[in-house]
């Protein structure tokens, strides 16, 4: 357990005089660039390790994967929600498909107190207590991984909450979903979400 404890403490400590360099360098492209090349997967467990240091040395990496249009929407999420806990005051630029936008940190409110995100835990409590209460647990948790993709902007991607719903519905099998010009619409939507969380298996 010690031993364990000094090595997360070897590891801040050269991390932050690795950042450190390559700030006082600017050379922070660099990193930026070895974290790209990192899966999903890996890429998140990387920046869990930035949020332990001083905001000084992981604000510039951690607005530049932001703004970055290559880093996947979930990190970004990811670290939004730690300014949020962190309760952080900064204007961020953030790259959103392909949209940029600046944000203030303390204006956003975490995914789970998302007006649309309440609405999708609405019907998904009605659907399972008339169908099955025991699938209720897994499907929220794989509709908390897709909304964590829309964040911060999640309205402006599910416009119509119930035929995104019924979508995801549709994709696990649950039930069939009819065929109209909107559902077809939150079809691509929701499909553009489950092909980014695929990639935290690879």
């Amino acid at each position: 357990m010690i031993v364990k404890q000094i090595e997360k403490i070897k590891e801040k400590e050269a991390l932050s005089k690795e950042l450190q360099l390559l700030i006082n360098t600017k050379r922070l492209d660099s990193k930026l660039k070895q974290l790209k090349e990192l899966t999903l997967y890996e890429l998140l467990k990387e920046i869990k390790n930035f949020y332990s240091l001083d905001y000084s040395l992981k604000h510039p990496i951690l607005t530049a994967l932001l703004a970055d249009k290559e880093i996947s929407q979930f990190v970004k999420s990811d670290i939004l929600h730690h300014y949020i806990v962190r309760n952080y005051q900064a204007h961020l630029k953030l790259t959103w498909f392909e949209e940029i936008k600046i944000i203030d940190s303390l204006s956003l409110v975490p995914y789970k107190e998302d007006s649309t995100y309440l609405q999708i835990k609405a019907l998904l409590e009605d659907y399972t207590v008339n169908n099955n209460p025991h699938i209720y647990d897994g499907l929220l948790e794989e509709i908390n991984l897709l909304v964590m993709v829309y964040y911060p902007f999640i309205k402006e991607k599910i416009s119509d909450p119930v035929a995104w719903f019924n979508s995801f519905l549709s994709y696990y099998h649950i039930e069939k979903s009819e065929e109209s010009d909107q559902n077809e619409r939150m079809d691509e939507i929701l499909q553009q979400a489950i092909d980014e969380i695929k990639q935290l298996s690879l």
